[in-house]
């Protein structure tokens, strides 16, 4: 079987659209007909990145109608309407292994353990999750990696609850869904940080209670006099070495004491190589940094993210601002590493 994907063949180079060979369905995998895919700004660091073997299909948040299941797969059915996201349905330990499809271009090995920018994808079905038949196709196609991302960080990393401050350092579409998640649990402020005035205009629309222009204010400062003392909580979506240095001290200090803990700071963007951050920060004050990778367990947390959509509660579909058609995708990716979408994109892969 051959299908057209979006193959990127050396760094930096141009997406071209190829027709790739699909081999026979593994009992582990599935074939799926691609919907709609979400543009993430993680397929911009991959295209630029020499850690990834070519020639390699992109995107990695995606949904479509389940084509062929193999033999082992129990949880997802032919006709599913099913969601593509890179956090497995079966939890892991640790780091998942690099994994592929089998896929061939000319023949040689098309890298990655799936794509969403394409007509058919092929995976492993631990990537896939089932939802209702009825779920928007614009939203469903975000929800696998810039909503997870997001939200799971606030939801599940953080675990925010009503009545915290949060700070969320870049609004693009990870950051906008960390966003909407803390407003959805009745975060007491909710402070949005970018250099583009224009994303945060964007942030107060779907939940940001304060806004701070980096390029203009000391965002600590900022951040710190509009919470009288600092945030609960603050999220770095962005991964940029200036605002992974600056959640740590826009949270909240403690002292001595077991129950006198600071605030935390959760790093979720792509990091630099490296960071400083003064470790009186941690020992003086019980401050606390964590990581968030994908915080997201599929069996249940993206019904959830659906049905806080459903009842108003996440405007998900205020998330996507921009649709492009798959013959367009240099242009798209273009739009997206000028800083040009608000919120997230997607391809309609629509007939």
């Amino acid at each position: 079987m051959k299908t057209s994907i979006a193959i990127q063949h050396e760094v930096n180079g141009p997406l071209i659209l190829e027709e790739i060979d699909l081999p026979a369905v593994r009992p582990d995998q599935a074939i799926v007909r691609l919907k709609a895919a979400g543009l993430c700004l993680s397929q911009i660091h991959e295209m630029r990145s020499e850690s990834f073997e070519r020639p390699r299909g992109m995107g990695h948040e995606a949904v479509g109608i389940v084509e062929e299941v193999g033999g082992d797969v129990t949880h997802v059915k032919e006709g599913d309407l099913a969601i593509l996201t890179w956090v497995p349905w079966t939890p892991v330990k640790g780091r998942k292994p690099i994994e592929f499809t089998g896929a061939t271009l000319d023949g040689e090995t098309v890298h990655g353990s799936f794509w969403g920018w394409g007509e058919q994808l092929l995976t492993r079905a631990e990537y896939l999750v089932p939802v209702p038949p009825d779920s928007p196709i614009d939203v469903s196609a975000v929800i696998g990696c810039g909503v997870m991302t997001g939200a799971g960080a606030v939801k599940n990393t953080a675990r925010v609850s009503a009545g915290d401050s949060v700070a969320v350092f870049g609004v693009g579409g990870v950051g906008c869904s960390a966003v909407m998640m803390a407003a959805a649990l009745d975060a007491s402020a909710v402070i949005a940080v970018d250099i583009s005035e224009d994303k945060l205009d964007f942030a107060r629309t779907i939940g940001a209670t304060h806004y701070v222009n980096a390029a203009e204010t000391d965002p600590v400062e900022a951040i710190v006099e509009i919470t009288k003392g600092g945030a609960a909580f603050a999220f770095d979506t962005v991964g940029a070495r200036q605002a992974a240095e600056a959640i740590v001290p826009s949270v909240r200090g403690g002292g001595p004491g077991t129950n006198n803990v600071g605030g935390l700071a959760v790093l979720v963007g792509n990091p630099e190589p490296e960071i400083t951050i003064k470790p009186e920060w941690f020992v003086g004050h019980q401050r606390r940094l964590a990581g968030s990778h994908g915080a997201m367990e599929p069996q249940t947390d993206i019904d959830y993210f659906l049905e806080m959509h459903r009842n108003g509660k996440m405007p998900l579909e205020k998330l996507v601002t921009r649709s492009y058609r798959l013959a367009d995708v240099n242009q798209a990716a273009a739009d997206l590493a000028a800083g040009k979408i608000l919120g997230r994109a997607i391809f309609d892969l629509s007939d």
